[in-house]
């Protein structure tokens, strides 16, 4: 159900639909939690920080990508290599008007 439900967010967040992704993927962030489904819940975060990001809200995208960093390098993942560059532009580009 995790899953399915973060796969329907994606699918939101490329349909521009970006507050019904987010709101998908705080569902499934609560499953992969409750179950300590670590992949799942770096993945979501990271989706997450995405959908955050492009509603203008790069503070708590930011946030969101480094707990997804966080999982993956203590879970030893290669996706880490997938948020690491994303961090480091988010981080030296100012968020302005799109």
């Amino acid at each position: 159900m995790g899953d399915a439900l973060c796969n329907l967010g994606r699918a939101y967040h490329d349909l521009g639909e970006t507050p019904k992704a987010i709101e998908n993927y705080y569902q499934s962030l609560e499953i992969a939690r409750k179950i300590e489904y670590r992949k799942g819940e770096g993945e979501v975060l990271f989706y997450l920080s995405l959908s955050l990001d492009k509603l203008d809200q790069r503070k708590q995208a930011i946030h969101q990508a480094e707990d997804a960093l966080k999982i993956f390098e203590r879970i030893e993942s290669p996706l880490a290599e997938k948020v690491r560059p994303k961090l480091a532009e988010w981080k030296e580009t100012p968020q302005g008007p799109r």
